[in-house]
């Protein structure tokens, strides 16, 4: 288990059934940073003290979350947070509100919640922050004719950004609010990417049946063509009927290494 990430007892929502909120509750850590991908998860008696349920309860919680695709077994050894699976090169820096509103439609952002907060340590690691240095932590709904289609997850360190006015954030790609307020051109992205099974708590914020399918799409940004620090991490959920991607190439014939 990441030491980074031990966990005190946890009081459990009662609107669904046990074992559900259990996989609620480890979806959420795995989804937010606190458990980062390769991190064992608590031991089963680990988990039943944190949780105060029975042995039956973890398994079926555990269960739902692997064939989420979420976390794997190793026998003999325990359950670890799966890594994406797989990569694409998804050419360009797109601008969902521009791409949208080019095709006619009304896009829009909510923001759910908007922290400033120390990083979880997949973060503290990746934006090579110090002790006291905190991070932007911004959970917000990308929509389409007031319609959710994407749950998004912003990290970026306040170390780089001080302040992201959420009026901004709430309008806006953060790609240009960052432009407008700190000049930051964002010149280099990689996106990874695996098939789940969205979880109840995504699947109500985005207005679909829990268990439907989606795309888990994990996004690191520079500003930097050669790399670096990178300057944010975006999660997102998309459900399969927005889970589609295209990437357009010139293709020259007259070459012969094709």
């Amino acid at each position: 288990m990441n030491m980074d990430a031990k966990l005190g007892p946890v009081d459990l929502p009662r609107n669904r059934n046990l074992y559900t909120r259990v996989a609620d509750d480890i979806r959420q850590k795995i989804l937010d940073g606190t458990f980062a991908p390769g991190d064992m998860l608590p031991s089963e008696p680990e988990l039943l003290s944190i949780y105060n349920v029975s042995r039956i309860t973890v398994r079926q919680a555990i269960s739902l979350l692997v064939e989420e695709g979420l976390v794997e077994r190793i026998q003999g050894k325990g359950t670890y947070v799966q890594a994406l699976k797989v990569e694409q090169n998804f050419l360009g820096l797109h601008d969902f509100a521009h791409d949208l509103a080019e095709r006619g439609y009304n896009p829009g952002f909510k923001i759910l919640s908007y922290k400033i907060e120390e990083p979880k340590r997949y973060f503290k690691e990746l934006f090579e922050l110090g002790d006291k240095d905190k991070v932007h932590l911004i959970q917000r709904m990308k929509l389409n004719n007031n319609a959710p289609i994407m749950l998004e997850l912003l990290v970026l360190p306040a170390t780089e950004f001080p302040t992201l006015p959420r009026k901004d954030i709430e309008k806006k790609w953060v790609a240009q609010v960052l432009l407008d307020q700190y000049g930051v051109h964002m010149l280099r992205v990689r996106k990874t990417l695996q098939p789940i099974m969205i979880g109840q708590t995504e699947a109500d914020l985005l207005g679909i049946a829990p268990r439907s399918l989606g795309l888990l799409v994990d996004r690191i940004t520079w500003k930097d063509k050669s790399g670096g620090v990178p300057i944010m991490f975006t999660r997102s959920i998309v459900p399969a009927e927005y889970s589609k991607f295209y990437v357009e190439l010139e293709y020259d014939l007259s070459k012969k290494d094709h």
